[in-house]
């Protein structure tokens, strides 16, 4: 009878972890609590529901670009994606901050290693967006994608007719590394090993005081903006960070902040999963 009991309860357990219909009308995991040995060996992040929370298939997702995650003593005291990303834009409105710091990590997998550089559109998903949050910026780009920027310039006010013939880059999934709740050691070190894997991390931070150089003028109204997180130096004990506001913030667009008051400061944390070129 207890051996009963046990089975049912085991049951009714593993059925709360079931799977769900997904986009692709295959199945789809729930956001937290998947074992991965349980799941089929050729799972891949676009059977998955947006937002990957499970540590486990985090690991398994995330990508790992060429050249990156050697465990050399080097690259594990520093480490860099900098060097592969096109100049820092400025935009001029919140929403659109969003879509900028989105775009730069979009480029950063589509031109990694190539000669020619392309250069994505963030007025595309700001045109689809109808609210300045970054999981909503991060679902546009996986379901609606983005486009050159040749197709949708800087300040454009509204799509052209002709875009459905012309390439889109999405996103197959995206990673979220932590979140409000989460321990800020958990956030020094899944940023860090995102890093070492050579991924950029897209990240909204709580810019309250003067850890940060002034904001625009146009943002200092707002307490939460959306940065990449570029690179990282242990000697610093700091994390570099690129933002949407143009060469003239910081250093030429960039600045350090100390993994302390980062992880006091990041309230979420993402890896893109692109689709593969």
């Amino acid at each position: 009878m207890r051996l009963l009991v046990f089975s049912l309860i085991a049951f009714s357990f593993l059925h709360a972890l079931a799977l769900k219909a997904d986009r692709n009308s295959t199945f789809c995991l729930e956001a937290g609590g998947v074992v991965v040995d349980t799941l089929p060996e050729t799972l891949t992040a676009k059977e998955v529901a947006l937002g990957v929370r499970d540590a486990a298939l985090i690991d398994l997702f995330m990508p790992r670009m060429p050249g990156f995650g050697e465990s050399s003593a080097e690259m594990l005291r520093e480490q860099s994606v900098k060097p592969f990303l096109l100049p820092v834009r400025s935009q001029q409105v919140y929403a659109a901050e969003f879509c900028q710091v989105l775009a730069d990590a979009m480029e950063f997998y589509l031109n990694y290693d190539q000669n020619y550089k392309q250069n994505l559109s963030p007025d595309f998903l700001l045109l689809n967006m109808v609210k300045p949050e970054l999981r909503h910026a991060l679902e546009i780009l996986a379901e609606e994608g983005t486009v050159d920027a040749a197709f949708v310039p800087y300040g454009t006010r509204s799509l052209p007719a002709a875009l459905r013939s012309v390439p889109h880059y999405k996103l197959v999934n995206f990673l979220e590394l932590y979140h409000t709740g989460s321990r800020p050691t958990q956030k020094i070190f899944a940023t860090r090993k995102s890093l070492m894997r050579g991924n950029p991390v897209v990240v909204l931070l709580k810019t309250e005081g003067d850890l940060l150089p002034v904001l625009p003028k146009y943002a200092a109204g707002e307490n939460l903006h959306p940065f990449l997180v570029v690179g990282f130096d242990q000697e610093k004990q700091a994390f570099e960070l690129r933002s949407a506001f143009g060469a003239q913030w910081g250093r030429f667009g960039y600045a350090w902040l100390d993994y302390k008051s980062f992880s006091k400061m990041a309230v979420e944390g993402y890896v893109l999963v692109p689709e593969e070129k």
